[in-house]
Formats: C-alpha cells, sequence, structure tokens
C-alpha cells in the first residue's frame, strides 16, 4: 500500500493519496482559512466545504448531498446540530460537562462523580480506582468488562465476560504483544500500527 503525505509550511495537512495495487483509495486536497481552520475538502466522492464563526467553532459543514448545521453555547459546547432533517439537543451542567442528549424524542441521560468521571449513559454503568482509571464497565445488555492496571498505569489485564486478555508493552508504552485464549496477536509499529 501506498500512502503520500503533503502539508503546506504550518505543517497543516494539504494532500492525501493512498493507493492500493492498481486502486486509489484516496486523493484528497485541503485548504485552509488564515486560523489554520479547514474550509475545503476534494476527494473522489467530492467537495466538502466548511464554514465557521468568529470564535472559528464550526459552524456549517456542506457535505456531498447534505449539509449538517452545529450551534454553541457562551461556553462553546455544542447545543444543538441539524443534520439531514434531523435534529440532536446537548445539555450540559454548570462545569460543562454533557447532561442530557436528545435525538428523534429519545433523551439519553449523563451522570458522574465527583472527580467529572462519567458513571452511567445509555449504554453502561462505570467504575474507577483512586486514579480514575476505568476498572470496570456493565453493559446494559448484560456484559462485563473488567480492568487491571500495573504499577506505571498501564492496562495489563483485560477481562470481558470471563475472557481474559493480556498486554505486553515496549519502553515506549505501546502494546506489543497480546495475548489472549487464542494465543499471540503479535503488534508491529512505526509511526502507526502497520501489521497485527
Amino acid at each position: 500500500m501506498l500512502k503520500q503525505y503533503q502539508y503546506d509550511q504550518d505543517k497543516n495537512l494539504t494532500g492525501l493519496f493512498v493507493q492500493s495495487g492498481n486502486a486509489i483509495l484516496a486523493n484528497n486536497r485541503y485548504l485552509y482559512d488564515g486560523n489554520g481552520n479547514r474550509t475545503h475538502k476534494k476527494q473522489l466522492g467530492g467537495e466538502t466545504l466548511y464554514h465557521y464563526d468568529p470564535l472559528n467553532q464550526l459552524q456549517k459543514v456542506q457535505y456531498p448531498g447534505y449539509t449538517e448545521e452545529l450551534f454553541y453555547d457562551k461556553a462553546g459546547n455544542r447545543t444543538r446540530r441539524i443534520a439531514q432533517g434531523v435534529e440532536e439537543f446537548y445539555q450540559y451542567d454548570p462545569r460543562n460537562r454533557l447532561t442530557a442528549y436528545t435525538k428523534n424524542g429519545t433523551t439519553t441521560l449523563f451522570r458522574y462523580d465527583h472527580a467529572g468521571n462519567l458513571l452511567a449513559d445509555d449504554k453502561a454503568r462505570y467504575s474507577y480506582d483512586a486514579f480514575n482509571r476505568t476498572t470496570r464497565v456493565e453493559t446494559f445488555d448484560g456484559n462485563i468488562q473488567v480492568n487491571r492496571y500495573d504499577a506505571e498505569g498501564l492496562r495489563h489485564e483485560m477481562e470481558e465476560n470471563g475472557s481474559l486478555v493480556k498486554f505486553i508493552f515496549n519502553p515506549d508504552r505501546e502494546a506489543v504483544v497480546e495475548e489472549n485464549s487464542s494465543g499471540l496477536t503479535r503488534y508491529i509499529r512505526s509511526s502507526e500500527l502497520i501489521a497485527r
């Protein structure tokens, strides 16, 4: 697979080309405004335009085939989103944490502990240790995930519904080996994951 990247003098990505064999998977071009906001994306499937408000908040996106509009409160929290005829609404507490999300008449509530960790949403309940690391996730459809951490704070074990997975890390704190009930899965990395 061939990947080519191009950047401007401000290190903004201006071009991305991806080819696999004879197939061109991506041939993108990007433009930016004076504040570094992406304003234009040209790709194989068409063009996308991005519009911002005076605070550089993304306000409108014109995708091929539809438009997305975004609205914010004075703190910069997204309060409303309109896309393809569907409206979404967001509510926050005084600490700017999302407390309610409404879409198609259905509202999801979010609860937090005193440290700001998410305790519950519409998918699961979450538990944390004294270092605010996720130790347990119980989904409402019956799945349970338990995480265990080593002295450096890396998750070295994950148990999901009774099945244990162990991780081995390199000096850069990247997972290089995953050991599960099926055997070993090895990770090869450069600046990104190359293979597993």
